[in-house]
């Protein structure tokens, strides 16, 4: 029997990339095998990872929509691969950008030092003497 992989992800024939993204991390993180002890649930975590291998890569997507599964039978990586690869990526991504966050904000930061605590600040010997020069 041929498989629907829309209707596996519970997701429209016009779901975008982002929609199909989320649609996997819910029902991956549902049917996982270390958080689910149902009989069934390595067998349809095992599908969701087909569909999503399939639906996310726009070249298989593609084939798929118009000649259905039959034409991508050997192209379909292993489900747990693409579950540590999704999550992988995106933690990975996460830290990236929280990295790159926290170096723009230091070097934006505006200086907390106001005009007048500059003016209290212990002057150098050259700043001095040039002072008792002004004067004299």
């Amino acid at each position: 029997m041929a498989k629907d992989y829309y209707k596996i992800l519970a997701i429209g024939r016009d779901a975008s990339q982002d929609e199909i993204r989320k649609a996997y991390y819910k029902l991956a993180k549902k049917y996982h095998p270390d958080k689910n002890k149902a009989p069934k649930a390595e067998e349809n975590f095992k599908v969701i990872g087909e569909a999503y291998a399939v639906l996310s890569d726009t070249k298989k997507r593609k084939i798929y929509d118009q000649n259905g599964e039959q034409d991508l039978k050997g192209t379909i990586p292993d489900p747990f691969w693409i579950y540590d690869n999704f999550f992988f990526n995106v933690v990975l991504s996460a830290g990236v950008a929280l990295a790159i966050f926290f170096a723009v904000k230091t070097i934006c930061e505006p200086s907390t030092e106001s005009e007048s605590e500059l003016d209290d600040k212990p002057q150098s010997s050259d700043t001095k003497s040039k002072k008792k020069d002004d004067k004299i």
